[in-house]
């Protein structure tokens, strides 16, 4: 049996042995949440009405929202938790995502009308699991396998096409990995494959899967045009941070999915996506790091911004990072305090830790203590800065040069600007390191007409 929570199993109970369904449960099978810290969706199915639900719950005194009420789901707001209660259903008739649906008592009619089979395992309050299409199996062997026909599903729902993708990420085996790392020429770029005049048999061999979901997600692709662009966003959002999200960017990119959802890559190099070391959290960091290795422009990315519905903070972080200067210093970035603290000065620290991730995420965050030291600071000073890195006491270095000071001298106007934005500059070059009087020493000595 599985061990449940206590707050499941009471809900379960007050719902009239109810069953937990989906992400929890596929989770709990694999002791994800053992592994690392995760957001996993809370969904109880019941065979209780909707308004039963609700009258149950409320007689707890547990806080209940009737979010989708006619199509059988309200949510439970316990213990600082959402759970969504949806009634068992089965499908009248499909119009894409929206469905006419009819309230039922079958478990397996519900599991039928469920995308995947390892999303249509169900778990009850005494850790008993049940299993009607074989899920348990594909989810421990890591398929993605669809309920019924898979044409057929995804008509229903087009959207099942990045969900597809999203989920076969989150279980990439590591040899596949490395078998597709091996694959290409590594001097030789995904954008290339067009103009290389490859024979018809050669581009149908590129796309060739033996999983008959893979098959049928690439050929109807051309479907994703009628999802709303919340939606491909919500999607790609999780797929951007699951463990296998290069392998699987690969696969989309290779067979031309991509490009059906607004994120044409035409210069990253073949093996780059599968060797990134992607963010398990942040989606975003994930994303410029890929668009910084395809040579993405800023009108690029706000093209990109508009067509997923990325929020402008999102879009403004994804200009900074196609934007920032990777190559400062090759072979060791981080250790390089100058142009740190640049980054740090001019765009804060929230900027800076966005920098520091895309730097481990492409690998080029090797940091070797007094590597690389500015030759106006000692190495204990760049010491401490290379320890500050990853603290969380990291500060914005601030100016020391206060403009009062600079007008005693005469300098007005434009002039008082241009003095000093060459004394920040001068500053910065220092590595934050050069002092007031240091700076007015170099100010005195300007020659500004």
């Amino acid at each position: 049996m599985i061990p449940i929570e206590p707050l499941i199993i009471e809900l379960l109970e007050i719902l009239d042995d109810a069953r937990m369904v989906g992400g929890y449960v596929r989770n709990v099978i694999r002791r994800l949440d053992q592994l690392r810290p995760m957001k996993t969706d809370l969904d109880i199915a019941t065979i209780l009405k909707p308004y039963e639900v609700m009258e149950r719950l409320s007689s707890r005194r547990i806080k209940v929202i009737p979010t989708g009420i006619d199509h059988g789901t309200v949510t439970a707001i316990y213990d600082g938790k959402q759970i969504e209660i949806t009634t068992l259903r089965t499908d009248i008739a499909c119009y894409g995502r929206h469905a006419e649906v009819r309230f039922g008592s079958s478990w397996q009619e519900d599991a039928a009308r469920r995308d995947f089979t390892m999303n249509a395992l169900y778990l009850d309050g005494r850790g008993k699991i049940y299993d009607y299409f074989g899920g348990i199996d594909d989810l421990y062997h890591g398929k993605v396998k669809f309920i019924g026909n898979p044409e057929q599903r995804i008509l229903e729902d087009h959207l099942r096409i990045l969900r597809y993708f999203r989920f076969s990420a989150m279980f990439v085996p590591v040899n596949a990995i490395e078998s597709m790392a091996n694959e290409f020429d590594d001097h030789k770029s995904i954008g290339n494959l067009k103009q290389e005049n490859l024979d018809r048999e050669k581009q149908e061999n590129l796309a060739q899967n033996s999983n008959p979901g893979f098959n049928a997600a690439v050929s109807m692709a051309g479907l994703l045009q009628h999802i709303s662009k919340e939606r491909i966003r919500g999607e790609m959002m999780k797929l951007l941070v699951q463990v296998g999200t290069g392998f699987i960017l690969m696969q989309m990119l290779k067979t031309r999915v991509l490009d059906k959802i607004y994120l044409p890559l035409r210069n990253i190099k073949n093996n780059q996506l599968i060797t990134m070391r992607f963010s398990t959290i942040n989606p975003i960091v994930n994303l410029g790091s890929v668009l910084k290795l395809d040579e993405w422009h800023r009108d690029e990315v706000i093209a990109l911004g508009k067509n997923w519905r990325l929020s402008r903070n999102e879009v403004n972080n994804l200009i900074f990072l196609v934007e920032c200067d990777v190559e400062h210093n090759v072979e060791n970035p981080l250790s390089h305090s100058s142009y740190c603290k640049r980054i740090l000065y001019h765009h804060g620290i929230e900027r800076y830790q966005l920098y520091k991730e895309m730097m481990r995420i492409i690998g080029k965050d090797t940091l070797k203590k007094d590597a690389v030291v500015d030759a106006t600071e000692s190495k204990a000073e760049q010491s401490d800065f290379n320890e500050q890195i990853d603290s969380s006491t990291l500060s914005i270095p601030k100016f020391p040069l206060k403009s009062q000071e600079v007008m005693k001298l005469g300098y007005q106007g434009k002039k008082l600007g241009e003095v000093l934005h060459r004394a920040e500059e001068h500053w910065l070059d220092s590595g934050c390191m050069a002092k007031e009087n240091d700076l007015m020493k170099l100010v005195k000595n300007f020659n500004i007409s």
